[in-house]
C-alpha cells in the first residue's frame, strides 16, 4: 500500500527547544523596547515599528532553521496470507447452503472468495496467495473452474504453503476444504510444529434425516484462552455421535482402486467384486495349485 503526502520540514531546526526559546526572547525583547519609547513617546508609530522588526525577525529565523516542502511517500506492506483451497472431487459433493437447497462444495467455496464481505475484508488487509490441496500456487483468482484432482494432500499443502511465504511478513495459513485427506497418510504429528498460524474454514453439518452421513459433531471446546510456546495444555473436547453411517462412496467418481478399503480404519470398505473373501479365496486357489 502506497499514500503520498506533502510535508513542511525543518533542516536545521535540531533542537527544536532551542528555536522556540530564541523566538520567545526575542519577541519579549522587542515589545519591552518598543513598549518603554512608546510611553516616553506616546507615539502609535512605534507599534508600527515593532511590528516591521517582530516580522523582521521571523524571516531571519526562518531563513536560520531552512523551512522546506517535502514529497514523502510511505508505502506498507501488508502481511502475506496462504490460502488453501480444497480442489478435489470430493469437494463436488452437495452441501446445504440454504433451506431446500444443495449446492456443491466447491462452488460454495468459490462463491465465497468472489462475492463475500468477509472476503473482501480479507484483500484489503492482507496479501492473499492462493494454493490448490496439492500444494501448487495459483494466479490471484486464477481457481479451477471444477474440483478435478484425484488427490488431497493437506500436509503437502501446508508445508507448500509454509515454505513459500518463509522470510516474509506471514498472517497465517487460511485452509477452505472439507477435511479429507485422501494421500493415506495416518500420522499428522509432522504439524504439530507447524510455524504458522492455521486457520480452517469448513462445512456446517448436516441436520439429521437430511441425508447426511456425519454421525460427529463437537459439542464444546474447553482449551486456556493462551499457552506459552512449546508448553502443553490440556484441551477437553465434547463430541456426540447419533449412530449415523459415516463413509460413503461416490459411485460416479469412484476409479475401483481400492484405496478406500486399505486406508480404512475399521475394515467396514471394501471394493465391488474384491471383497477381502474373494481376494481369499483366489490367493488359496493359487496356493492349492
Amino acid at each position: 500500500m502506497r499514500a503520498d503526502t506533502a510535508r513542511m520540514t525543518l533542516q536545521n531546526a535540531d533542537p527544536g527547544w532551542f528555536w522556540v526559546l530564541l523566538l520567545i526572547a526575542a519577541v519579549a525583547f522587542l515589545a519591552f523596547t518598543y513598549l518603554d519609547i512608546y510611553r516616553r513617546s506616546g507615539r502609535k508609530l512605534a507599534w508600527i515599528l515593532f511590528t516591521a522588526r517582530a516580522l523582521a525577525v521571523l524571516l531571519l529565523l526562518a531563513a536560520l532553521v531552512k523551512p522546506a516542502l517535502r514529497q514523502v511517500t510511505e508505502k506498507r506492506e501488508l502481511p502475506q496470507l496462504a490460502l488453501i483451497v480444497d480442489d478435489s472431487q470430493s469437494m463436488s459433493l452437495a452441501q446445504p447452503a440454504g433451506v431446500g437447497e444443495l449446492t456443491p462444495r466447491y462452488r460454495q467455496a468459490s462463491g465465497w472468495l468472489r462475492d463475500s464481505e468477509a472476503a473482501r475484508k480479507l484483500r484489503q488487509d492482507f496479501t492473499v496467495r492462493l494454493f490448490d490441496s496439492g500444494g501448487r500456487e495459483l494466479d490471484r483468482g486464477a481457481l479451477p473452474e471444477e474440483p478435478n484432482a484425484e488427490q488431497t494432500d493437506l500436509v503437502r499443502a501446508m508445508r507448500s504453503a509454509e515454505q513459500r511465504l518463509r522470510g516474509s511478513h506471514s498472517a497465517g495459513v487460511l485452509l477452505i476444504s472439507d477435511g479429507r485427506d485422501t494421500s493415506g497418510r495416518r500420522d499428522f504429528a509432522v504439524l504439530q510444529e507447524y510455524s504458522l498460524p492455521v486457520f480452517a474454514l469448513g462445512f456446517p453439518r448436516t441436520e439429521r434425516g437430511s441425508g447426511g452421513k456425519f454421525d460427529l459433531e463437537v459439542v464444546s471446546v474447553d482449551a486456556p484462552e493462551r499457552a506459552l510456546l512449546h508448553n502443553t495444555v490440556p484441551v477437553k473436547v465434547v463430541v456426540s455421535k447419533d449412530g449415523v453411517m459415516v463413509s460413503t462412496v461416490n459411485e460416479v467418481l469412484c476409479k475401483g482402486c481400492g484405496t478406500c478399503s486399505v486406508v480404512c480404519p475399521t475394515g467396514a470398505m471394501s471394493t465391488r467384486h474384491f471383497t477381502r473373501e474373494q481376494i481369499l479365496e483366489q490367493v488359496g486357489a493359487l496356493t492349492e495349485g
